[in-house]
C-alpha cells in the first residue's frame, strides 16, 4: 500500500488528534482468532475476543467402561451430560428392589466436557449383559453378573472379577476373551461399534449448537495401555463429529508411537475435518515411561517421533483423583508443595509404599526440563505441553470435585469413599484418593472449535477442584499493569498468554510476567475460599546441561507467615489473612537470556479440610484420639498419633507454562520517525535474534528483514557476503550513506550459537508511510537459510513517531 504525501500527512494529523483526545492511551489490541468453524452451528451471542475461562472435564467413565461396570455403575454417557448440566444422578449400590441407594447432584454445572470411556472391553462387558450373544453364558460372564449382583455391605474392596477382567490388560500384547468375543472377536468388535456410535450420538444430543452456547460436548475415548502396570494412558478428544471409525485400544497396540501413527492414519491424515488431540494422564503411575526419552525398543528418540508427539499432545492431565503429577518431593524436587496429594505408588495396581524410589520422568516438571535437553539434540521439544485437571471418575460424576461431598459421592462406583472402610485402606479408591480436578480453557465462545483451539495453543490451566480464575502473560508488560483495568487487553497486546512462546523481547533482561488470580466465587452451596499466594515455578536446563527448578513467591503470603487455618472439629476457617484477588508483575531475578525455560504460575488457597476430615467429623462419636488403644482401626487415620495423612489441604490452580526460547527473535527498541513530507521517514531498529543454529552463515545465505502490519512497510534482503565480517568473524557490518540497499544506512549483526545474537539497523530518509500511524501490533521477521523467526510487538504512535514503548 502506497500513500501520497497528502494522504500520509492527513492520516498523521487525524491520528495525532486522536492521540490528544485520548491522552496518548494505548490501543488495546485483541488476540487474533486462531480457528475457523469446521461444523454447522450458530454463532455464539456471548463471543468474547478476549476469551472467557470455561470450566470443564475431559476424563470421566460411564457403564460403557469395563471397570466402571464391574463397580456396579449403570449410568450412560447421556446421564453423564445430564449430571454435568446440573441434574442429580443415581449411584450404586442398588438394593434388593433394584433401587439406587444414593444419588448426588453438583452445586454448579460445567461449561463443557468429554466422556472418555475405556476403548478396551467396549464390547466384552456389554455382551455379558445381553443374552442374545453366545458369550453371555460363558463362565466369565456368569461370574461377572453374579459378583455385580452381590450387594456390598458395606462398600469396600474391589470384587475378584475386577482382577479377572482387567489385569490381562497389563500384558505387553493383551488379547481379548475369545470365549466371550466369538470367532475372530467378531461379537466384541460389533458391540464395540454400537457403543462407539451411541457415545457419538449422546455427545451430539447434548451439544448446544444454538446461539445460546450453553454447553459443549466432545466425542472422546481413553486408550488404556499399561504394560506391567506402567500407566501410559491417553484420552483422545476429537474436534468435531468427524472421528475414527472405531477407537484404537490396547488390544491393537500398547506402543504409544504406533498409537499416534494410527491416530494420524485414521483421522488427521484423512480428507475432511477430522482432528484430535491425545492427553496423557497419571504420569505419576507410569514408572517414568510417560515421558521417557527413548522409543519403546530403547533406541534414541527420533525427530519424527518428537514432532508428532508435540503436535498431537499439546496438554497433559496433571491432576486427578489418583494423584498429583506436577512433581514428587525428593525425586528430585525439594519443593514442599510437591507433597500435595502425592500418591504412594509408582504403578497402577501396585502396593502402597511411599518410601520407594520414584522415577523423576513420571512428573511434568521433570518432563518440562527434559524437553529442553531433547530440543537441544533434536531441534524439537516433544514435551512442550500445557496443563489441565480432571477427575478420572468411575461413578460417572463429571466435575464432582467437592472435598466436603466426596465421602457422599466418590469416583469409584460401589467401592467409593462413603464409609469408614476408605479411612483405613491406603488404596487408590481409599484414603489416598481425592475428588480430582477441573480443566479450564480460555476460549472466545463455548463451542467445539473454540475450546479445541484453546487446548491446541495450550491456553489452559488445571485446578485441584476450586474454580479459581487465573491469567498469566509474559512480554513487555508495564510494571503497573496490576493497576490497569485493561489487564487482559494489555496482556494480549504486549505479550503472550499461558501456553505461549516468547523470545528475548527485552534483550538480556527477563521478560515481565503478569499474573492475576481471583478466588473461586463459590455460590449455590460451594465455598469461596480466600487465596494465599501466587508462586512462579521455573523449570530449565542451565548452560552446563544441568536440570534446574526454582519456586518464586510473586504475590501474597508464604504459608508460615499466614494466620489462616482451620478448626478441625467443624472445618470452619480460622484467621483473618487471605485475599479475594492477587496480582503481580514479576521478572525472573535468575534470568539468563541464553537458557530455555518454562514458567508457570501456581495459585494457592488458604487451608481447608481434606475430604477425609469431613468423614472423620461425621463419625466423631465413634472414636477418641486421646485414648489410642480404644480407637477402632477404621478411624485411626482420623488421629494424628496414628496417621501422617494431612487433615487439611491447600487447594490450587496451575497455569500452563510460558516457554522462553532464546532462539526466537525479539525487537528490543525501535522508532519510526515520520517526516514532514512523504519520503523523508527514518527507521532505527535494535533486535535480539536469539541463539542461532550452527548453520547460520550470512556469507553463504542472504539475510531478509521485514516489518509488517497490514502491509510490509519495510522489507530488505541483504545478499550473501554483503555484510562484512569484523574481528573474529562473529560480527558483521554494512554501511552506505546513500541507502541503495533497501534504504539501509548502517547494519550491525553480532552472531552466536551459544548466546544472544543482535541486529541493529538504521535507514536513510525513505518512504515508510505504509506503516499505520496509530497504536497497533507490528510483526518483525528475520530469515536466513533455514533460520526464520517472527516476533509481534505492540508499537505506539505519539503524533510524530511510531515506536516500541519502554
Amino acid at each position: 500500500m502506497y500513500l501520497s504525501k497528502v494522504q500520509a500527512r492527513a492520516r498523521r494529523v487525524l491520528a495525532a488528534t486522536a492521540v490528544l483526545m485520548f491522552a496518548i492511551t494505548v490501543a488495546h489490541a485483541q488476540p487474533e482468532q486462531d480457528w475457523i468453524r469446521t461444523e454447522v452451528r450458530d454463532d455464539c451471542l456471548s463471543y468474547n475476543p478476549l476469551r472467557t475461562p470455561l470450566f470443564g472435564e475431559t476424563h470421566v467413565h460411564t457403564s460403557y467402561s469395563g471397570d466402571a461396570r464391574i463397580l456396579k455403575l449403570r449410568t450412560t454417557p447421556r446421564d453423564s451430560y445430564a449430571f454435568a448440566k446440573g441434574a442429580a444422578q443415581d449411584l450404586p449400590p442398588y438394593d434388593v428392589l433394584d433401587v439406587a441407594t444414593r444419588s448426588y447432584q453438583m452445586n454448579r454445572p460445567l461449561d463443557w466436557m468429554a466422556v472418555s470411556d475405556h476403548a478396551e472391553q467396549f464390547g466384552e462387558t456389554q455382551i455379558c449383559f445381553d443374552n442374545s450373544f453366545t458369550g453371555y453364558t460363558t463362565s466369565l460372564c456368569v461370574d461377572l453378573r453374579d459378583q455385580i449382583a452381590l450387594p456390598p455391605a458395606p462398600p469396600g474392596p474391589l470384587p475378584p472379577i475386577f482382577a479377572t477382567f482387567l489385569l490381562p490388560l497389563s500384558a505387553e500384547d493383551p488379547v481379548r476373551f475369545t470365549q466371550v468375543c466369538g470367532a475372530s472377536n467378531a461379537d466384541c468388535l460389533s458391540e464395540a461399534s454400537f457403543i462407539w456410535q451411541d457415545t457419538q450420538d449422546a455427545a451430539e444430543e447434548n451439544y448446544d449448537r444454538s446461539d445460546a452456547c450453553t454447553f459443549t460436548s466432545f466425542v472422546a475415548y481413553e486408550w488404556t495401555s499399561q504394560t506391567g502396570g506402567d500407566n501410559i494412558h491417553r484420552n483422545v478428544i476429537f474436534r468435531n463429529a468427524e472421528v475414527q471409525g472405531i477407537p484404537t485400544s490396547a488390544y491393537e497396540t500398547t506402543d504409544d508411537a504406533v498409537f499416534r501413527d494410527t491416530l494420524d492414519a485414521e483421522c488427521t491424515n484423512l480428507a475432511g475435518n477430522c482432528e484430535l488431540i491425545a492427553i496423557p494422564h497419571n504420569g505419576n503411575t507410569s514408572r517414568g515411561l510417560m515421558w521417557q526419552t527413548t522409543l519403546r525398543d530403547g533406541s534414541p528418540m527420533t525427530l519424527a517421533y518428537a514432532e508428532q508427539r508435540a503436535r498431537l499432545e499439546p496438554i497433559v492431565e496433571m491432576f486427578q483423583s489418583k494423584g498429583n503429577s506436577e512433581c514428587k518431593f525428593g525425586f528430585p524436587s525439594t519443593d514442599e508443595d510437591c507433597r500435595f496429594e502425592s500418591m504412594g505408588r509408582a504403578q497402577n495396581f501396585a502396593t502402597y509404599n511411599p518410601n520407594q524410589v520414584f522415577q523423576p520422568l513420571s512428573f511434568v516438571r521433570e518432563a518440562l526440563k527434559e524437553g529442553f535437553a531433547l530440543e537441544a539434540d533434536l531441534g524439537v521439544n516433544p514435551f512442550k505441553f500445557g496443563f489441565i485437571g480432571s477427575t478420572d471418575g468411575h461413578s460417572n460424576l463429571p466435575g464432582a470435585v467437592s472435598e466436603e461431598d466426596y465421602s457422599q459421592a466418590g469416583h469409584f462406583g460401589a467401592s467409593s469413599t462413603q464409609n469408614e472402610w476408605a479411612l483405613e485402606n491406603e488404596n487408590t479408591n481409599g484414603i489416598e484418593a481425592n475428588p480430582g480436578g477441573l480443566a479450564v480453557v480460555y476460549a472466545e465462545e463455548n463451542s467445539r472449535d473454540a475450546i479445541f483451539a484453546a487446548m491446541k495453543r495450550r491456553e489452559t490451566y488445571a485446578t485441584s477442584g476450586p474454580r479459581i480464575v487465573a491469567r498469566m502473560f509474559a512480554g513487555r508488560m508495564p510494571k503497573d499493569l496490576c493497576d490497569d483495568v485493561g489487564f487482559t487487553t494489555e496482556g494480549y497486546s504486549r505479550g503472550v498468554p499461558m501456553g505461549g512462546e516468547i523470545g528475548p523481547v527485552k534483550g538480556k533482561k527477563s521478560p515481565r510476567f503478569a499474573i492475576l488470580a481471583n478466588k473461586d466465587p463459590g455460590g449455590n452451596g460451594d465455598p469461596s475460599v480466600p487465596l494465599q499466594r501466587i508462586e512462579v515455578v521455573k523449570a530449565w536446563v542451565d548452560g552446563s546441561g544441568v536440570r534446574q527448578e526454582k519456586v518464586f513467591l510473586a504475590a501474597g503470603t508464604k504459608a508460615d507467615k499466614s494466620d489462616a487455618g482451620v478448626d478441625l472439629s467443624t472445618c470452619a476457617p480460622q484467621g483473618t489473612d487471605g485475599f479475594d484477588s492477587l496480582c503481580a508483575v514479576w521478572s525472573d531475578p535468575s534470568f539468563k537470556a541464553s537458557e530455555n525455560a518454562a514458567y508457570y504460575a501456581r495459585v494457592t488457597q488458604n487451608p481447608t479440610c481434606r475430604w477425609h476430615q469431613y468423614t472423620c467429623n461425621e463419625h466423631a462419636a465413634s472414636y477418641d484420639c486421646s485414648d489410642p488403644f480404644s480407637v477402632p482401626i477404621s478411624f485411626r487415620n482420623c488421629c494424628d498419633n496414628f496417621s501422617d495423612w494431612p487433615r487439611t489441604i491447600q487447594e490450587r490452580a496451575w497455569t500452563s507454562p510460558i516457554f522462553y526460547e532464546p532462539g526466537r527473535a525479539g525487537v528490543g527498541k525501535a522508532i519510526l520517525k515520520y517526516g514532514k513530507n512523504g519520503g523523508d521517514d527514518k527507521l532505527k531498529l535494535s533486535a535480539t535474534i536469539g541463539r542461532l543454529p550452527a548453520t547460520f552463515d550470512v556469507s553463504v545465505d542472504a539475510l531478509t528483514v521485514t516489518l509488517r502490519d497490514d502491509d510490509a512497510f519495510f522489507n530488505v534482503t541483504i545478499p550473501a557476503g554483503t555484510l562484512i565480517p569484523v574481528g573474529n568473524g562473529t560480527k558483521f557490518k554494512y554501511k552506505d550513506s546513500t541507502g541503495a540497499l533497501g534504504g539501509i544506512k548502517t547494519a550491525l549483526l553480532k552472531t552466536s550459537t551459544t548466546k544472544q545474537s543482535e541486529l541493529k539497523i538504521t535507514t536513510v530518509k525513505m518512504d515508510l508511510s505504509a506503516a499505520e500511524a496509530n497504536n497497533h501490533d507490528v510483526e518483525f521477521e528475520i530469515a536466513s537459510g533455514s533460520y526464520q523467526s517472527i516476533d509481534k510487538t505492540p508499537w505506539e504512535y505519539d503524533g510524530k513517531s511510531l515506536r516500541i514503548p519502554k
